[in-house]
C-alpha cells in the first residue's frame, strides 16, 4: 500500500496501475469532480473500481442537525451533489455503475455523544454557519440531548457507489 497526497484532479499516478480508488466524504469537496473521475479512469486498470462513499443532498432529511441549525440547509444544498449527479460523473468519465447502496451510518452512540462531537465544529458544514445560528443550534441540540433516550444511536443516510472501469 503507498499513500499520497495529491489534488483529484491531478494523481500523481500512472496511467492504468491502479486497482481501485476509495473516496469516503470528499466528493462535496472536489475542486473539479469531472476531471477527478477522468483522472481515476487514466490511473485504473480496466476492472478496477472507483469507490465512493459519501452523503447526498437526496439524504438532507435524515441528517440529524438539519432541524437544529438555522440556516443550514442552503449550505447543504450548495454543498453536496445529489446521486444521480455523482452517477453522471463518473459514467460521463467512462465508467460503469456496478453498485448503489444507501446505508444507515451509526455516526454517534447517542446525542449526548452527538452534541459533544458537532460542539467541535469540525464538520464541513457547520463550520461554514455564522457564528450566531452556529451557537443558537448547538443549544437546541444540547437540550434535546438531555431529554433523549442515552441508548439511541444517532444515524445518517450515506451513499456507496462502486463505479468500474
Amino acid at each position: 500500500v503507498i499513500f499520497k497526497q495529491a489534488p483529484g484532479e491531478k494523481l500523481p499516478v500512472e496511467e492504468h496501475s491502479t486497482d481501485m480508488v476509495f473516496m469516503s466524504m470528499v466528493f462535496h469537496h472536489l475542486a473539479d469532480p469531472e476531471q477527478t473521475a477522468h483522472e481515476c479512469h487514466r490511473i485504473l486498470r480496466d476492472g478496477g473500481n472507483v469507490c465512493i462513499r459519501n452523503c447526498t443532498i437526496d439524504a438532507m432529511e435524515t441528517f440529524p442537525y438539519v432541524r437544529f441549525f438555522r440556516g443550514i440547509r442552503p449550505i447543504i444544498e450548495e454543498q453536496l451533489a445529489s446521486r444521480n449527479q455523482i452517477k453522471s460523473v463518473f459514467e460521463g468519465a467512462g465508467f460503469d455503475t456496478v453498485a448503489h447502496k444507501v446505508i444507515a451510518n451509526q455516526i454517534s452512540p447517542n446525542w449526548r455523544s452527538f452534541a459533544d462531537k458537532m460542539a467541535m465544529r469540525a464538520d464541513s458544514v457547520l463550520a461554514r454557519l455564522p457564528d450566531d445560528d452556529f451557537h443558537s443550534g448547538i443549544t437546541l441540540l444540547r437540550a434535546y440531548a438531555e431529554h433523549a433516550d442515552p441508548g439511541e444511536p444517532v444515524t445518517e443516510e450515506v451513499d456507496f457507489f462502486v463505479f468500474q472501469r
